[in-house]
């Protein structure tokens, strides 16, 4: 009789507690210094060879997937939170980034990017003479 409690409920609010196949959205933070941009991008559970970012014009793209380890038919969900699937992410790029010295690196879960700025976009302060 609890099977199908359990049943009826989760059939009425499917997307509440099912996120297997959908969509991926990374959190990213963007921060700029004088010299260049940092993106963080966190991609918990995601392994490099998962990982793809490309830079075509302006527009940088973190392309990957998060599969599940483990297949056990057998199971029945009741509420799956960790979130399996595809995601792709694209951020436009100021014109002053040198996007063909762009450094990335995957270390505990976050994926970071840094990104100079060209030699002739850094920001100079001038001092004033009286």
């Amino acid at each position: 009789m609890m099977d199908n409690i359990f049943d009826n409920f989760y059939s009425l609010f499917p997307d509440l507690f099912t996120t297997k196949d959908r969509n991926l959205v990374p959190s990213i933070d963007v921060s700029e210094t004088n010299t260049g941009y940092q993106i963080d991008a966190e991609l918990p559970g995601i392994e490099l060879k998962d990982i793809d970012v490309q830079v075509d014009g302006n527009l940088l793209t973190i392309k990957g997937k998060k599969e599940e380890n483990i297949e056990n038919k057998e199971k029945n969900y009741f509420m799956q939170e960790r979130h399996i699937g595809s995601f792709q992410r694209s951020i436009s790029l100021p014109n002053n980034a040198a996007i063909e010295q762009i450094n990335a690196k995957l270390k505990d879960g976050i994926l970071q990017l840094t990104i100079p700025k060209k030699k002739e976009a850094i920001t100079k302060r001038i001092e004033i003479k009286s």
